[in-house]
């Protein structure tokens, strides 16, 4: 076996280029305007001049280009790291992103334009899965009351639920406010449909369509394997505590943070804060299960790991690929 013991990166400017990777690495260099090596630790990485290899071997750099290599180092911290490489004007390719594969890293361009990936392992400890419910766990729509009130006339139950700005005005049940203050103030808003809307909150449990059975069925495979489980969904406070004790499988979490219940709602990084204080684990070391682009972004931005939720056959497949299922 052949053993690999340095890399020399050959340019028209070796003060240049060796200057930059001797701040970035925070290493000694020692060399001129013709060679530079710098104190790395595992293999050596060196700097030599163009007209010095031409100099050595003539005609060598014929058809030699720049910024085609791509070179990795393993550090502590990749979001620090980040953070130092904006403060030195690093021109930054990909921020910092967490892989499935289990790696966080942050790419970036050297000055003869190669790209440079920092990245840190993370622990080999199988991660938290967090779900989301509604449109992943629960199958809920306001839809399934009011189509049965409005006799299944969906140009009706569409209209209804449009002029009096239903999903808008639901965010702010999952934000924490009281359904006692929010029907008093759609219904003086908006009188001629205030019995429908009263509705909502004495019929709440028929825009409950039942479990999305193949979801749950997952979720009972990952509690059975031993994985640890979490809940994190946007819900009114009063209404989950109608819903939970109707499904065995909320049991099953180790926690569940509700938005309702501390005020907060995805995509705000605060809900997902006060969820790493619960879980007890930095962000790359949590999976994401969300139906919401808006909150997988959110959570993307956080360093967590995640599946955008699409169909449980989707989440089936994306478990078995990331060897959480089998």
């Amino acid at each position: 076996m052949k053993k690999f013991t340095g890399l020399c990166l050959i340019t028209p400017d070796v003060l240049r280029l060796s200057a930059f990777y001797r701040d970035l690495l925070e290493v000694e260099m020692q060399g001129d305007q013709v060679h530079a090596e710098l104190a790395t630790q595992g293999a050596g990485l060196y700097v030599f001049a163009e007209n010095g290899m031409e100099q050595m071997a003539p005609r060598s750099m014929q058809g030699a280009g720049h910024g085609s290599f791509t070179i990795e180092f393993q550090v502590e911290d990749v979001d620090s790291e980040h953070e130092r490489l904006l403060k030195m004007g690093v021109p930054i390719v990909k921020p910092p992103t967490t892989y499935p594969w289990g790696r966080r890293a942050v790419w970036f361009r050297d000055p003869d334009g190669n790209i440079v990936n920092f990245y840190s392992q993370l622990s080999s400890d199988p991660p938290a899965i967090v779900f989301d419910f509604g449109g992943v766990l629960i199958d809920w729509d306001p839809r399934y009351l009011y189509r049965k009130v409005f006799h299944h006339d969906e140009q009706a139950v569409e209209r209804f639920l449009s002029e009096v700005g239903f999903f808008e005005w639901n965010r702010l049940q999952d934000a924490g406010r009281p359904f006692s203050e929010a029907i008093a103030d759609l219904c003086a808003r908006q009188p001629q449909y205030c019995d429908l809307i009263r509705l909502y909150d004495e019929r709440y449990a028929e825009s409950i369509g039942g479990p999305i059975s193949l979801s749950v069925e997952i979720l009972g495979r990952l509690h059975a394997a031993g994985y640890h489980l979490y809940g994190l969904s946007n819900w009114p406070a009063e209404k989950f505590q109608v819903v939970r004790p109707m499904y065995e499988f909320f049991n099953w979490f180790d926690a569940i943070l509700i938005s309702g219940e501390v005020h907060l709602a995805k995509p705000d990084p605060r809900f997902f804060a006060l969820l790493l204080d619960q879980v007890a684990r930095p962000a790359a070391e949590c999976l994401l299960i969300d139906d919401s682009t808006k909150n997988i972004l959110a959570a993307q931005s956080l360093g967590f790991r995640t599946i955008l939720f699409q169909s449980p056959q989707q989440l089936q497949e994306q478990l078995r690929l990331l060897g959480l299922l089998l």
